[in-house]
């Protein structure tokens, strides 16, 4: 075991008493790390379809007729609460009616909370409540995901009833691809995840 010590020992001092590189004492040729990809390609066909999971139907909780159509074309990007429509409701209209007059007229907490709960089960946004007193006529359907406008069912001046859709938002984030390939190349396939 010794001996074997004081060789590694002789040699280490020998490397460095010669200050000798590792490319000159084994007689290593070295190169630049490249990034390279050695996969194999496979072409076919297939289809990228939305993600059920990301698509948003907008229809309000109440009848109406739109006063200004934001949202007016197919395709058009929206953000998450992006107005999509400004639009005028009798049944809004009656409900903001009693809230104020709630907040004006009765001390009873009861009273103002139930005007105000059922101002949210209209799912009248919160600004809009917060700012009742300033405009009461109109109200505003708000986009309740960022994405695009794949489908419309209304126009300027139209009228809509409840729980009728309007819009369908559908968020391309992530995607679905459906690839057709044969039998015996489902081997050669590799899943990659993207997380």
């Amino acid at each position: 075991m010794k001996k074997i010590f004081l060789g590694l020992f002789l040699t280490l001092t020998l490397v460095h008493s010669q200050t000798a590189t590792v490319e000159q004492l084994f007689n290593i040729q070295t190169v630049k790390v490249k990034e390279a990809s050695h996969s194999k390609s496979m072409k076919s066909f297939g289809f990228v379809k939305v993600d059920e999971s990301r698509v948003y139907d907008v229809a309000p909780r109440f009848g109406g007729f739109v006063e200004i159509l934001y949202a007016d074309k197919l395709y058009k990007k929206v953000t998450k609460n992006q107005a999509l429509a400004k639009v005028y409701s009798p049944e809004v209209l009656q409900a903001k009616d009693e809230y104020i007059n709630s907040l004006a007229y009765s001390k009873n907490k009861g009273m103002i909370q139930s005007s105000m709960a059922k101002l949210k089960l209209l799912n009248i946004p919160n600004y809009e409540i917060k700012s009742i007193k300033k405009d009461r006529t109109f109200t505003t359907i708000l986009s309740p995901a960022s994405g695009y406008v794949f489908k419309k069912s209304i126009n300027n001046d139209a009228a809509f009833n409840a729980k009728k859709v309007l819009f369908e938002i559908v968020n391309l984030d992530s995607v679905w691809v459906e690839i057709n390939i044969h039998q015996n190349q489902l081997q050669t396939l590799q899943i990659y995840r993207h997380i």
